[in-house]
């Protein structure tokens, strides 16, 4: 790309220095000159346009943050991989079976950091369990224990300038594994 702007450039640089003395008589000339340098300019602001979007790309990419989620013994944390911070972590209810599991919302998740979820338990009945007093089994039935038993984890999130962003993790019986990242 930049070697035939380069060319570009010093063809018409050539082209220009060969007839200068001869466009200062030739109207014709001098237009045609003028056609070129338009022709270049306006390829140039293209190229440039091009540039901007991919830089802007680059900067989206780089204050974007990644979560993923991975079970720590009997804890389920959110980990960012990315590299600036995830506000407004919501978790996505799961339904297996009879239980519902909701996620506690957090706030923040610095870059390179993991933090602790807490998860409440929801009988179908509506009723309540603590998962303090059970994590183990809550864990365990978060986890996969049937073969070809597997859900989606869905995270959604914001970044500092207020994108919304949403991980997906497949969750089966060998356990948590990234799956994507997409715009929300």
């Amino acid at each position: 790309m930049r070697r035939r702007v380069f060319l570009l450039v010093a063809i018409m640089l050539t082209i220009g220095w060969r007839i200068a003395p001869a466009s200062f008589n030739d109207p014709g000339i001098g237009n045609f000159i003028l056609l070129l340098t338009g022709v270049a300019i306006v390829w140039y602001t293209l190229e440039t346009k091009e540039l901007v979007g991919l830089t802007r790309k680059q900067i989206d990419i780089d204050i974007q943050p990644v979560l993923t989620v991975k079970f720590a013994g009997p804890i389920l944390q959110i980990v960012n991989v990315g590299r600036s911070p995830a506000l407004n972590i919501l978790v996505d209810s799961i339904v297996r079976e009879d239980v519902t599991f909701q996620f506690e919302k957090k706030a923040l998740c610095p870059a390179n950091a993991g933090v602790d979820l807490g998860i409440e338990k929801i009988l179908k009945s509506g009723t309540p369990i603590s998962a303090s007093g059970e994590i183990q089994n809550v864990i365990y039935q978060l986890t996969c224990s049937r073969p070809g038993d597997n859900y989606r984890l869905v995270l959604n999130y914001t970044d500092l300038e207020g994108g919304r962003w949403r991980t997906i993790c497949r969750v089966d019986r060998e356990g948590v594994e990234f799956e994507r990242v997409e715009k929300a």
